[in-house]
């Protein structure tokens, strides 16, 4: 479960880097993450982050939460096949397939937009590890 405390610490962990907030003090305010974490559809984020971890344990063991953002690149068509997979779950009343494919759908739109916020592939160079 997020704590307050634990989000804190996220937070200052990645202002610490200063990798991806704006430098500017006018843009800085803007990112309210933490609101948008707790204020805003918290139960699809909790949700989203069990699905990830779920994941993340299937794909790479307990190596810890990592992004191996090589191992299956985005492109928005697994979008579309979880949302017909969701379709199917739902018409068939299966609300834990339902949700496991909701999940996928808002996991695979993260990394969508993460994949062209940073220019990554699809969208331009490709990470290497």
């Amino acid at each position: 479960m997020l704590t307050f405390e634990s989000i804190c610490a996220i937070l200052y962990h990645m202002q610490s880097k200063n990798t991806i907030l704006p430098r500017e003090d006018s843009e800085r305010n803007k990112a309210r993450v933490l609101h948008y974490i707790t204020r805003y559809f918290p139960n699809a984020h909790v949700a989203k982050s069990i699905h990830s971890y779920n994941s993340n344990l299937k794909h790479s063991g307990d190596e810890g939460m990592v992004w191996d953002v090589d191992a299956s690149i985005g492109d928005g068509n697994q979008i579309c096949r979880h949302l017909i997979d969701f379709e199917e779950a739902y018409m068939r009343g299966d609300k834990e397939e339902a949700v496991y494919h909701l999940c996928a759908v808002a996991w695979r739109s993260d990394e969508l937009l993460e994949r062209f916020m940073t220019s990554m592939e699809p969208f331009g160079i490709t990470e290497t590890t």
